[in-house]
Order: structure tokens, then C-alpha cells, then sequence
């Protein structure tokens, strides 16, 4: 080095671990407004079919021997028991409706929304 030269020092950008913009991991897709919307459209179609609580709930007090709630969620085997044995004279009613009816609800809006968003193309 002579001594007109000056020591170069390195910019941070020369420094700094340089990156491809344009990778992504497999199978990445970023998220378009055809995404969105087909996301606004399943979520639209599940609300439609969506079961309520409160009317779960009204019908297990009203007809809860019967087995309609659970004819209204969809389950008919567990239906056609309840109103064959009366709802298990009265105890599997009971049982039900306290311990078990609400994430059987929860659990059939799950799977509605599940469906939607496959029905849509979403997975």
C-alpha cells in the first residue's frame, strides 16, 4: 500500500448477508384478493348454515326426551336413541344438556366451517 492509498472500509451493505428476494419456501402462495375472497365466501356460506346455541339449547329444554336438539345438530343416530329410550328416562337428557351440549355444537359449527372453506378450495 503506498501512501496516496487510503484503507478502504467496508459499507454495511457489502458486510451484510445478502438474500435472494424472490425465494420462497415450497408451496408458499402469497395471499391475493381471490384468496380473500373466497375466505369472505366460506365464511359466508358457514354462517348461513351455522347452528345457534340458543336454539340448541331451547330445544333440548322443550323436547330434550325426544332427542331434537340432537336431530338439529345433525346427529341422528344419538337422535333416534334419545327417542327411543326417552332420552334414557330422562337422565341422558339431563347429562347432555349440561356436560355435553355445548362443544357438540361447537364442534358441528367446526365442521361446518371446515367444509365451507373446502367446498371454496381452501385448505
Amino acid at each position: 500500500m503506498t501512501h496516496d492509498q487510503r484503507p478502504t472500509i467496508p459499507s454495511p451493505q457489502d458486510t451484510a448477508p445478502q438474500y435472494q428476494q424472490d425465494a420462497a419456501p415450497a408451496g408458499y402462495r402469497p395471499n391475493t384478493n381471490d384468496d380473500m375472497l373466497r375466505e369472505t365466501r366460506a365464511r359466508n356460506d358457514a354462517d348461513n348454515d351455522r347452528k345457534s346455541m340458543a336454539v340448541g339449547y331451547a330445544l333440548w329444554f322443550f323436547f330434550g326426551v325426544l332427542g331434537v336438539h340432537r336431530f338439529y345438530l345433525g346427529h341422528k343416530g344419538v337422535g333416534v336413541g334419545m327417542l327411543l329410550t326417552l332420552g334414557g328416562l330422562g337422565f341422558w337428557t339431563l347429562a347432555d344438556g349440561i356436560f355435553t351440549y355445548h362443544g357438540a355444537v361447537n364442534r358441528r359449527n367446526s365442521q361446518i366451517m371446515a367444509a365451507a372453506r373446502r367446498a371454496h378450495g381452501i385448505y
